[in-house]
């Protein structure tokens, strides 16, 4: 039997209000299936370089977020589709 889990849109709700809260800037720039969606958190560190996280599973069954790109800033956004909206 699976655990309940909560929506991605949900969980992305609460996650922004934390940030904010902690006036920490953050801003969503693509969004998917509010439900089941992925969620992806780019980290820019304002130094032209980012590094970009996803939510994952370890073989022990906690969930982590894992780094899966890192580089340059415009790099990292092209290889999680994380650029902005013009």
């Amino acid at each position: 039997m699976t655990e309940p889990r909560l929506t991605a849109g949900f969980w992305v709700s609460a996650y922004l209000t934390r940030l904010r809260l902690a006036d920490i800037p953050v801003f969503v720039t693509a969004r998917g299936d509010p439900t089941a969606g992925a969620v992806i958190v780019k980290l820019n560190t304002l130094d032209g370089r980012a590094e970009a996280f996803q939510r994952s599973w370890t073989l022990e069954g906690a969930r982590v977020w894992a780094s899966f790109a890192q580089g340059l800033e415009a790099e990292v956004s092209r290889r999680c589709n994380c650029l902005p909206h013009r």
